[in-house]
């Protein structure tokens, strides 16, 4: 398959904006190894994973992202490059039997870890279904 020369490419984007644009609300994946992995909330910020696919990291939301400059350097992720990144980033973070405070309560909560479970972009754990991660926030661990 022959691709676009740059030239080509800028003469398309100018006359179809459209199909270049990648909707708010989406996790994103870098064209070149799957990261970073970013979930999309506005033109230039979203929130997720910066890094190499073996040694990634969190970031909280930022407005550095070149969505809108770069469209082409982006691909929708899938659902299993996700679900990998937010289960591998809750082993990191929470451990059996720790307090978090609840995201449903906001009270100390004790946490079984038996395995994690992924759901519409949320993380759970298994035993309790208590929720770690929801819409761009990790739950916090407790002092309690």
């Amino acid at each position: 398959m022959k691709q676009l020369t740059q030239q080509q490419l800028e003469i398309v984007k100018k006359e179809h904006p459209e199909w270049f644009c990648l909707e708010d609300g989406k996790w994103y994946a870098h064209v070149s190894n799957g990261f970073p992995l970013i979930f999309k909330t506005g033109d230039k910020s979203g929130y997720g994973f910066f890094g190499e696919p073996d040694n990634f990291h969190w970031c909280d939301e930022s407005n550095t992202w070149s969505f809108e400059q770069e469209p082409e350097s982006w691909r929708e992720a899938t659902e299993d490059e996700v679900k990998h990144a937010l289960i591998e980033e809750s082993k990191r973070r929470y451990k059996d039997a720790e307090y978090i405070i609840g995201m449903e309560s906001g009270y100390p909560k004790k946490i079984y870890i038996d395995g994690f479970s992924f759901l519409y972009g949320t993380v759970l754990t298994d035993k309790r279904s208590t929720y770690l991660f929801r819409c761009g926030v990790w739950a916090e661990i407790s002092s309690y």
